[in-house]
C-alpha cells in the first residue's frame, strides 16, 4: 500500500520519552486493588491513517468489536507504529518532534507482521481482509473460556495536573514453573476524530489510540515492556503491586502550526494531536511471559479508565 506522505518533521529516535514518564515503583496505592480470577483477551489492531483498507473495513470492524464486548472480557487498542501515520505516538525534544519507538517494539510482538490492517489477538494473527467483529468476539469468548487464568491483573489510574498515575497488581493463579512475567502500561486516548484514508470523506472517529507508555529506562526512553520481570518464578497465589507514572507535556504551538501546515498540504487535515483529557483517557496494563529478548507471550490484561 502506498503511503500518502512521510512527515519530514518526524524523526525515529530511541532517545527521550513521549513527554516524560516515570518508572515502576512499589504502589503507594490509592484505593486497594483486588485481583479477580478473570481471563481477558487482548486485541491489538495495527493500522495507519494512510491505509485505505484500514479506513474502508479495518477501523469499522475494530470499533464494532469494542462496542460488542466490554473491557472486562476484551481490551482493544489501536496501534499506529508507522512514522507517516497521523496518530503515531510522538514526543518533543529540543524543539523537534520524534516518533516514540515503544510502539514499534509493541508491534514487533504481533507476529507475523509487516503489513496492515492487521488484527492480532491472544498470541494469534486473526487476519486482515475479511476479519470481522463477529470473528474477533467469538475468538475472544472461546479463548477466555478455554484458557486457565495463569496470572490475574487489576489496575486503577488517576490524573493530577498533567501526571497520570497507574497502580496495578498481579497475582499468580497457575504460574508456569520458572516463568518471568513482564508488563506493558499503555496509555490510550479513547476517541479522536482524525484523517483516515479509505473512510467516508477521509475522516473517521478513532478509538483507543495508543499514545504513550508509562515504562521507561534510565535514559528516559519509553519502553513497550517493563525492564525486568514484575513476577519472577512466582509461587501459586504470589502477588505484587506496582505504580507507574507518566507526565504529559503538550506539543509547543510552534511545532503544532508547522506540522499541521505540512499535513494539511498532504491531506487537508491537521495532525492527530493528543490533547490530554481525563474523561477521554484509559490505560491498558498487559501481562506477558518472557520467551526471549525479542519475544513475549501474551498472558492477561486489564483496562482502567483514568479518574
Amino acid at each position: 500500500m502506498k503511503k500518502l506522505f512521510l512527515l519530514a518533521f518526524l524523526s525515529a529516535s530511541v532517545v527521550g520519552m513521549m513527554q516524560s514518564c516515570g518508572s515502576d515503583s512499589p504502589s503507594t496505592g490509592a484505593a486497594p486493588l483486588t485481583v479477580t480470577k478473570t481471563q481477558r483477551s487482548l486485541l491489538i489492531y495495527n493500522t495507519a491513517t494512510w491505509c485505505g483498507p484500514c479506513g474502508a473495513y479495518g477501523s469499522p470492524e475494530f470499533k464494532a468489536t469494542i462496542a460488542a464486548r466490554d473491557a472486562n472480557s476484551l481490551v482493544a487498542i489501536d496501534l499506529h507504529s508507522s512514522g507517516s501515520s497521523y496518530l503515531v505516538p510522538t514526543f518533543v525534544k529540543n524543539d523537534t518532534l520524534f516518533i516514540a519507538q515503544f510502539a514499534n517494539a509493541l508491534y514487533g510482538q504481533t507476529k507475523p507482521n509487516g503489513y496492515i490492517p492487521h488484527f492480532y489477538m491472544d498470541n494469534s494473527f486473526l487476519g486482515n481482509t475479511g476479519t470481522t467483529a463477529a470473528t474477533m468476539t467469538k475468538f475472544a469468548d472461546d479463548y477466555n473460556a478455554a484458557v486457565p487464568v495463569e496470572v490475574g491483573v487489576a489496575a486503577n489510574a488517576s490524573l493530577s495536573g498533567n501526571k497520570i498515575t497507574v497502580n496495578y497488581k498481579l497475582q499468580a493463579y497457575a504460574p508456569e514453573a520458572g516463568a518471568k512475567y513482564y508488563t506493558s502500561v499503555i496509555i490510550c486516548e479513547k476517541e479522536i476524530g482524525c484523517y483516515q484514508a479509505g473512510a467516508s470523506g477521509t475522516f473517521a472517529t478513532h478509538k483507543n489510540i495508543v499514545r504513550a507508555s508509562a515504562h521507561k529506562n534510565a535514559a528516559g526512553t519509553q519502553l513497550a515492556f517493563s525492564e525486568s520481570a514484575v513476577l519472577d518464578n512466582p509461587a501459586k497465589d504470589a502477588a505484587t503491586e506496582k505504580t507507574a507514572t507518566f507526565d504529559y507535556v503538550a506539543t509547543p504551538d510552534k511545532l503544532v502550526t508547522q506540522i499541521n501546515t505540512a499535513t494539511q498540504g498532504a491531506s487537508g487535515f491537521d495532525f492527530g494531536w493528543w490533547k490530554l483529557n481525563k474523561a477521554n483517557t484509559g490505560v491498558a496494563v498487559v501481562v506477558w511471559k518472557y520467551i526471549s529478548p525479542t519475544e513475549m507471550f501474551y498472558v492477561n490484561t486489564v483496562w482502567a479508565d483514568v479518574k
